[in-house]
């Protein structure tokens, strides 16, 4: 003979009470932990992706990137042409300008051209290039950003990075300074890449 109802939802009360539910806390911190591993994933990617693309040719003397400075658009600023962020996975649409004095941007857009990139020399006095304190400067427009991103990764040392919002190609000045002394190596590229992260929308656009 089967048992009471009743008795039987008293013995189910009884189980349901002894459950022990997860905290809200970390259920979150098992959500976190999968959105990191999900972008680590990313990351790993896009560093096979530039190794595989031939991205860099020198000897490797340090392992950490360099540290990069950054100079956003103004606040009340607008961009005049649609933002690209975009990393490429071809150096040849990657376009360069190497601005500078000639005894500077001509080593430096030999090694670019050598790696795949559209590289031109513009031997030019420019102020960045011969103030102190960054060995790079990058200027670059809208259409550009993810291409900057990566030409940034490619400089060893310091780099400050100028965005121009009404700039309306996609090419991007690399101003060498006085103290450039070497494009990075395909492990600081990749290292630098993660580090950076993707692109993101510049301010004010």
């Amino acid at each position: 003979m089967s048992r009471p109802v009743r008795e039987r939802i008293a013995e189910l009360e009884a189980d349901v009470e002894q459950l022990r539910l997860a905290p809200a806390a970390a259920v979150r911190a098992r959500g976190r932990s999968r959105i990191r591993r999900r972008r680590a994933g990313t990351t790993a990617a896009l560093a096979v992706v530039v190794a595989a693309g031939g991205f860099g040719l020198t000897s490797l003397t340090r392992d950490d990137p360099a540290p990069v400075a950054t100079l956003p658009a103004a606040p009340s600023s607008r961009c005049s042409f649609p933002i690209d962020l975009t990393l490429p996975d071809d150096p040849a649409a990657v376009v360069i300008d190497v601005v500078g004095r000639s005894e500077r941007t001509a080593p430096v857009t030999i090694e670019l051209k050598h790696r795949g990139f559209a590289a031109t020399e513009r031997k030019s006095f420019d102020p960045d290039a011969d103030n102190s304190g960054p060995v790079a400067v990058l200027r670059y427009g809208p259409q550009a950003v993810g291409a900057a991103t990566v030409v940034r990764a490619l400089v060893h040392g310091d780099v400050v990075m100028k965005f121009l919002p009404d700039r309306g190609s996609r090419t991007i000045d690399l101003v060498v300074g006085a103290d450039f002394d070497r494009l990075a190596t395909t492990t600081e590229v990749n290292m630098a890449l993660v580090e950076f992260g993707e692109p993101t929308r510049p301010p004010g656009c």
